[in-house]
């Protein structure tokens, strides 16, 4: 699973999720992700679940998988293993 998280501006450095949504990734850690779209400047960047404290901290000092490579971002959903 994806789930998708817009960063309106670029002063921004926390996403913004209920308790239900950091529970799922937190309990489900393997096969899913958070994909982060940035308006300014416009960037996509792909972080592991596991990764969710971290971007409800700062998501610009947290580990990314992929940023800005969609060839990359695909290989890494369609080859996760499901562990």
């Amino acid at each position: 699973m994806v789930e998708l998280k817009l960063v309106k501006n670029e002063k921004q450095k926390k996403i913004i999720c209920s308790p239900h949504q950091k529970l799922f990734h937190l309990t489900r850690p393997y096969r899913n992700f958070i994909m982060l779209g940035e308006a300014s400047p416009r960037s996509i960047i792909l972080y592991e679940s596991k990764n969710i404290n971290g971007l409800l901290e700062n998501y610009k000092e947290t580990p990314y998988v992929a940023k800005d490579d969609w060839d990359l971002i695909n290989q890494v959903l369609i080859n996760t293993p499901l562990n």
